[in-house]
């Protein structure tokens, strides 16, 4: 058995698995991304034997038949078990703690581990989110956020309503003013994140009312947001591996 944990985050159009060695705080290693679709289940019972670990834990916010055949998939590589949505290190303090997506939760967890004080995560996924995790009565707490289209979204929504419009991959540094349909596109789906991110953080910041707070940043469109940086002032830390961090933290053992 070549890992302490193996850490699986389940998302509407991505798998993300990863080993993760040492407690408490375990430390993420070797990270797979695999598309969520036909073939998935397939691709998991291919894996070879260094997908192995004492223990596993499992995030999702994907819908149940998916959850359950994911879990029938990973649950023999863990000699000791997987954990579906294990408890998180915070306080849920949404209306609906059992409704908030665990992925955003345990990258709430992780941040607060980094950061040890009021802050903010952004996922640019497929959804884009941003979220606050602040101090109350003495203890960190998950206080809710934001939850917007993310720029694949938005891409598939254009091509799908548009007669004469396109599906494009949005990339870093793409002007603002396009001079074709496909930078036109480009412009549109990159800028109007950047700057739908940049309103979320700072009317959550006003009405949080504690100033200017870090921000950790993850998913797989982050790079829209960091390069250049969206907001230059603050101080935004890149971590590909935000959610598992903070699913890894929140099994027993590991706090």
């Amino acid at each position: 058995m070549g890992a302490a944990l193996l850490l699986c985050d389940l998302g509407n159009s991505r798998l993300k698995l990863a080993l993760a060695t040492g407690t408490p705080g375990p430390t993420v290693q070797r990270v797979l991304a695999l598309d969520v679709g036909p073939g998935l289940i397939e691709r998991l019972g291919a894996l070879g034997d260094e997908w192995r670990a004492e223990a596993g834990a499992l995030s999702s916010v994907a819908d149940p038949a998916a959850l359950r055949a994911v879990e029938s998939a990973l649950a023999p590589r863990c000699a000791r078990g997987l954990s579906v949505n294990p408890p998180p290190t915070l306080r849920v303090a949404t209306r609906e703690p059992e409704r908030t997506g665990r992925d955003r939760v345990y990258g709430a967890c992780a941040a607060w581990s980094r950061f040890g004080t009021d802050c903010l995560t952004i996922d640019a996924g497929t959804a884009l989110t941003v979220n606050l995790v602040r101090v109350r009565d003495g203890r960190p707490e998950f206080a809710g956020g934001a939850i917007g289209a993310g720029a694949p979204l938005l891409a598939r929504a254009l091509a799908a309503g548009g007669a004469q419009l396109f599906e494009v991959a949005p990339r870093a540094g793409a002007p603002a003013l396009g001079t074709d349909t496909q930078s036109a596109l480009e412009a549109g789906l990159v800028h109007g994140l950047r700057g739908a991110a940049r309103e979320l953080v700072e009317r959550i910041e006003a009405e949080h009312g504690r100033g200017r707070l870090p921000i950790a940043l993850t998913g797989g469109a982050r790079a829209l947001l960091a390069r250049p940086p969206f907001l230059p002032a603050h101080r935004i830390e890149e971590v590909e591996t935000l959610v598992l961090e903070g699913l890894a933290l929140s099994l027993p053992g590991a706090r």
